[in-house]
């Protein structure tokens, strides 16, 4: 029906930047102890598109159990960054960096970047 639609909108900003992302879920109805009428409740989520995705270290590794440089190397691929450029940003060769994206892959059952930076963005790790 029509309480089960999830609405998706968009809200500009004074300054200009890319607008928000904003998806409205309906709840059940809500009755608090004192009401005898049921309330309409809906959940309300907002993202900043523009804003670096946030996937919290510790959560990513308690899911994936990746090694602190793993989870670095991947963290990095999620922000957009390239293998070489989080290799450089790691301090670390571009031959060492191949050699964690085999363990991040071996440790996800990612086959792809692609692949690895779409489960991580879906996990409840980005959530944290």
């Amino acid at each position: 029906g029509a309480l089960a639609r999830i609405e998706a909108t968009t809200l500009s900003r004074p300054d200009g930047a890319m607008p928000l992302s904003v998806l409205l879920r309906p709840l059940a109805p809500y009755r608090g102890a004192e009401d005898r009428q049921h309330r309409p409740a809906v959940a309300v989520f907002v993202r900043d598109p523009a804003a670096s995705p946030h996937t919290s270290r510790d959560m990513l590794h308690r899911l994936v159990r990746l090694t602190p440089m793993e989870t670095e190397i991947a963290l990095l691929l999620v922000d957009g960054m390239t293998l070489d450029e989080a290799a450089a940003a790691t301090g670390i060769t571009k031959n060492t960096a191949r050699a964690h994206l085999r363990g991040i892959f071996a440790k996800t059952g990612a086959t792809r970047q692609a692949v690895l930076v779409k489960m991580l963005l879906n996990s409840v790790g980005s959530m944290a």
